[in-house]
């Protein structure tokens, strides 16, 4: 059963161009295709200029997690090692040369800023184990353009994509109960985002 749409906080989606709020007519097909496709020439793109450069990680209370580390901030490309359970405050924050991020099936966790000001960032897209993600996790991602949530968020926190200004197109859990105050702040590219029945 899908949970309800209960709260879209003041200042959620204070952006001026936005037009498919609930629609997909502005694509040629869904918008689960269109990431589809997106992930799949993302993934082409990137192939063979991967640095397979290998996670430091520790155990905290139990939990895999990502250790901040100061060499993270010259990569071009990151894919995250399969295990990482949270990835923590601040832990990637001002990777201003990232373009491509993938982020491990295996997260359950984004925390506060984790990727504030990665601005070269351009398309992320959060797998289904992602549960929770703290306020401001793409705050100042001024270069992304679309964003697939996972599934079992049921939350937007406060400023999770504010300055976000080329933004173009969300698609939203379908069980999403919450939008924070200025979630979607200066997002003033933003075209399509998908606002589930509720």
């Amino acid at each position: 059963m899908l949970k309800k749409l209960l709260m879209i906080a003041a200042g959620a989606f204070i952006c001026m161009n936005l037009c498919g709020c609930g629609s997909e007519k502005k694509l040629d097909m869904s918008l689960e295709d269109y990431f589809e496709k997106l992930y799949y020439d993302v993934e082409y793109e990137y192939e063979d200029d991967t640095l397979n450069e290998e996670d430091e990680v520790e155990m905290l209370d139990g939990v895999l997690t990502l250790k901040p580390i100061e060499n993270r901030r010259k990569l071009k490309i990151y894919r995250m090692t399969s295990g990482v359970k949270e990835v923590p405050e601040q832990c990637m924050s001002d990777c201003v040369n990232m373009k491509y991020l993938e982020i491990a099936d295996t997260v359950t966790t984004l925390g506060k800023k984790c990727f504030y000001n990665c601005s070269s960032l351009e398309y992320v897209f959060i797998p289904n184990s992602v549960e929770t993600m703290d306020i401001c996790v793409f705050e100042k991602c001024k270069n992304l353009e679309a964003v697939r949530m996972s599934e079992k968020l049921s939350k937007i926190e406060d400023y999770t994509f504010k300055g976000c200004e080329k933004l173009k197109i969300v698609k939203l859990p379908e069980n999403i109960t919450h939008i924070g105050m200025s979630a979607f702040e200066n997002c003033t590219s933003l075209k399509i985002i998908n606002i589930p029945d509720g």
